[in-house]
């Protein structure tokens, strides 16, 4: 659920996730927290105006405007956005990114059934699994928590492999 600082949630192109693409394909991201300096930065790099009405649209315009998604340019649009912000990406791969400054992020790997969930805190996530299947495996413990610090981007691929990086 989006809680609206910019852009009215009525319409849907105000919401999360929002889809992008680069040269070497397409991808999806959300984010949560609030970042202040956002029309600066169109105008720094004369991105495009759109009638995307949130902060968190400029991150999707800056790896646009780097042409490859890759952790280098996750680190590029960490550093330039100001705020607070904990940034989720998932490409056409399947590769699924977080790129966490500091807001909360909470993410739980059930690997019984390869499964990762996220929220923003760990609260709101047992929350969202009490009437699921997976709460079982909370209840006995059948999960892992997977921390991630502030200033980390970690990547999970498909063949389970987790690789870390910093900015």
């Amino acid at each position: 659920t989006r809680h609206a600082t910019q852009g009215k949630e009525i319409f849907n192109y105000n919401n999360h996730p929002f889809s992008g693409k680069c040269k070497n394909g397409r991808f999806a991201l959300a984010h949560n927290g609030v970042l202040s300096n956002d029309k600066e930065l169109k105008i720094k790099y004369s991105l495009p105006e759109t009638k995307i009405e949130t902060d968190s649209y400029i991150a999707v315009q800056l790896l646009k405007f780097k042409r490859k998604l890759n952790v280098k340019n996750l680190k590029f649009m960490a550093e330039q956005v100001k705020g607070s912000f904990a940034f989720t990406v998932l490409d056409e791969n399947n590769i699924l990114r977080f790129v966490r400054g500091d807001s909360p992020l909470s993410l739980f790997h059930f690997p019984d059934e390869k499964i990762y969930v996220y929220a923003s805190t760990e609260s709101i996530l047992y929350k969202g699994l009490v009437n699921t299947d997976l709460f079982d495996n909370v209840i006995t413990g059948n999960f892992e928590k997977i921390k991630i610090d502030s200033g980390e981007i970690l990547s999970i691929y498909t063949d389970g492999n987790i690789t870390r990086d910093k900015f």
